[in-house]
């Protein structure tokens, strides 16, 4: 029996139109195949897959929301057209503790195994399993005897075989738990062995101006030990509100609240967070001082003749601060005192009378609440004709 057949030639029609979206390892990008039961097996966790995109024995696919791994040989692309395999259920995620890290992987749990050569299932003798998963730099780095927990039982790796490109297969027996050094809780074998903890030295809470930033100072330790050697990283879980770059800056973007992560990049489980309040940026207002004289021009006075002086201090918007009070001044330049009469009427208002002829002086009002505030005035004392 031929478990590949197609009853359509035009496949690329029937993939267009009646392809299921696939998402191939890691990748983000969604890819069409279609997907059909095997007429060999009645059961759900087997299937056949066809694809115009390339695909390789060990492939992750997710479909329909869950991990399925390619385990026949694909071969070259049939017909010139699309590619064609038997994809199993990953019915477990697995974990090994492997160089002090976590390793989880999606992976086929049995205790028997299909033989896609012959289209049967295998059984395996009572207390042992085969675990199947993708053969990667990562994954190929469990050994014998290394151990993972799953079911509620602990389970010892006794052979590696290598032989299915692409694919890793375990052998694994039935194998004591150590509630000691295995965490059980977390299915983790010798996860007691390796506990992690990460700390942020900013506090549960912090706050950040928009478009100002604030570092994060971030701590990892490994049995109390601190360590450098391990990747930390950081995610917002709202971006319109603060932003986070790899080494931890943090960026206000609007104001609220938002919360920053920073976790243990081989081990996302180990991490901590910080709420952070973006505030807005509050701008200070600003002052101007006026000085108008009683009669026009103001800035001439005649031998003889008084004017008065008013200070106005006004905000941004041009509108007069009520209540505010000046301390006035002349700075006589060269012109001798005797030439003019100062007279300080209030807190907003002076007077001067001309007494000599050509001459200049300039007044000038200071806000007596803030020196750094002036404004003055030039004025010419003149002669009459």
């Amino acid at each position: 029996m031929n478990i590949f057949k197609h009853i359509d030639n035009d496949f690329n029609y029937i993939q267009g139109m009646a392809g299921d979206d696939i998402f191939i390892n890691n990748e983000t990008q969604a890819k069409k195949a279609i997907i059909n039961n095997l007429p060999v097996n009645s059961q759900s966790d087997l299937k056949k897959i066809s694809s115009t995109e390339e695909l390789n024995r060990g492939d992750y696919i997710t479909w329909n929301y869950e991990k399925w791994l390619i385990i026949s040989e694909i071969g070259h692309k049939r017909f010139n057209h699309y590619y064609k395999g038997i994809i199993q259920k990953c019915n477990y995620h697995i974990k090994f503790m492997l160089d002090g890290i976590v390793r989880e992987y999606p992976a086929i749990v049995d205790s028997r195994y299909f033989d896609v050569e012959t289209g049967q299932y295998i059984n395996i003798a009572t207390g042992k399993v085969v675990v199947t998963m993708q053969l990667s730099e990562e994954s190929a780095k469990i050994g014998l005897n290394d151990r993972f927990i799953k079911m509620g039982n602990a389970f010892k790796v006794v052979g590696k075989d290598l032989t299915r490109n692409g694919l890793l297969i375990l052998h694994c027996n039935l194998d004591a738990i150590d509630a000691t050094h295995d965490d059980i809780e977390n299915e983790v074998a010798n996860g007691k062995d390796y506990y992690y903890s990460l700390s942020i030295s900013n506090g549960e809470t912090a706050s950040v101006s928009v478009d100002d930033t604030l570092q994060l100072t971030v701590e990892l330790k490994l049995n109390g030990t601190t360590v450098t050697d391990k990747e930390i990283g950081y995610s917002s879980n709202n971006t319109s509100i603060a932003i986070v770059d790899q080494t931890g800056l943090i960026t206000g973007i609007a104001k609220s609240e938002c919360t920053i992560t920073a976790y243990m990049v081989d081990m996302p489980s180990v991490r901590n967070n910080i709420v952070i309040t973006v505030e807005e940026v509050e701008v200070p207002e600003t002052y101007t001082l006026e000085l108008i004289g009683d009669t026009s021009p103001d800035t001439e006075i005649v031998t003889g003749k008084t004017k008065t002086y008013t200070a106005f201090k006004k905000d941004s918007l041009g509108d007069i601060v009520e209540g505010a009070t000046f301390d006035f001044s002349i700075d006589p330049e060269t012109t001798p005192a005797d030439k003019y009469t100062f007279t300080v009427l209030n807190n907003t208002q002076c007077s001067i009378k001309a007494n000599g002829v050509t001459y200049y002086i300039n007044l000038v009002a200071t806000d007596k609440t803030d020196s750094s505030l002036t404004v003055s005035k030039r004025i010419k004392l003149k002669p009459l004709f």
